[in-house]
This record gives structure tokens, C-alpha cells and sequence, in this order.
């Protein structure tokens, strides 16, 4: 041991190893405390008591799990969270908002489009990366085949069918 900071008893002790402190930590006035990151001189999180928050300076991150399977970080423009193992999942007893400031994409694998909501847009939806459908200020549109288990309507405004074929009397016959 290099010395003991506090009387016996008081649970810390400063060794060789660091500083281990068995009973809790406080600062004197309500301080701030700093932790230092792995370059010289730089703070990479402060508990800041005025604020009541523990501040992660940018690239500093908040890690969970033995293997540090779940990331939590901010990297100077964007803000992550990465899971490494099993699924992601966001539980709420109530309705569940993500607002952001202009489009959002669910992106089912790295590379892939899933679905896409666009601010003051569209709204369009994929099926293995293909573009299915889409919202327009008309309506919809969609690409491919539509199935459906039942209709209603004459079908008298559909467009596109061609021909003179009467559409209202070929309806389920």
C-alpha cells in the first residue's frame, strides 16, 4: 500500500492499483467529479451535482452487459445505440412517440430499405428492398399485384384497365 487517505474504517485506500473506495463517494460542498478518459487531460464523463447529470462528453460511452453487449453514445453528430447480442427492445405502458425532426427509416438489415416515412411526404414501404408502396398527394400507389379478401365500391373509378371492359359486372362473379 502507498497510505491510507481516511482513518480506518472509513473504507478508502489508496494503493498502487488506484483508488478503492469501499463505502461510497462524496464530494466536499457538492462538487462536480470528474473522470478522466484514456487521453491525458481529458474528461471523458462529469457527474454534474448543479445539474443533477452525469454529462458523456462525445465519444465517451455508456456500456452495459459483461461483454459490453449494449452501447449507449454520441459521437459528435449522431447519437448511437448499438445491442451486440439478442434483440433490441423498447417496452412502454403506454403510446410510444419517435419524433424526428424530419424523415425516419426502418431499415431491416444494413443496406436495406424497409420502410420510410417521409416529413411532410411520403410514406413508402419495402419488400426486400423493392419499393411496394407509397403514399402520394393523390393517394397510392403500388407496385406489383394487389390481393385483397374483399371490395367495396362498383370499381365505376378505376383507372387503367383498358378496353371497353365493364369492370362493375366482372366483380365477383
Amino acid at each position: 500500500r502507498l497510505g491510507v487517505l481516511a482513518t480506518a474504517g472509513r473504507g478508502v485506500d489508496i494503493t498502487a492499483g488506484g483508488l478503492k473506495v469501499a463505502a461510497g463517494i462524496a464530494t466536499f460542498g457538492g462538487g462536480d467529479i470528474q473522470i478522466a478518459g484514456s487521453a491525458t487531460g481529458i474528461t471523458s464523463v462529469t457527474w454534474d451535482a448543479s445539474a443533477d447529470s452525469l454529462i458523456f462528453n462525445d465519444g465517451s460511452r455508456a456500456k452495459f452487459g459483461t461483454g459490453s453487449d449494449m452501447q449507449l453514445y454520441h459521437n459528435g453528430t449522431n447519437s448511437i445505440i448499438t445491442n451486440a447480442t439478442g434483440d433490441l427492445y423498447i417496452n412502454n405502458n403506454a403510446d410510444t412517440y419517435i419524433k424526428p425532426a424530419n424523415d425516419c427509416f426502418i431499415k431491416p438489415q444494413d443496406g436495406e430499405n424497409g420502410l420510410s416515412v417521409i416529413g411532410n411526404g411520403a410514406v413508402e414501404a419495402y419488400y426486400d428492398n423493392s419499393k411496394k408502396f407509397e403514399t402520394t398527394t393523390s393517394g397510392v400507389t403500388v407496385t406489383g399485384s394487389v390481393t385483397a379478401t374483399n371490395y367495396l365500391g362498383d370499381g365505376s373509378a378505376l383507372t387503367g384497365i383498358g378496353g371497353d371492359m365493364d369492370i362493375t359486372s366482372s366483380l365477383f362473379v
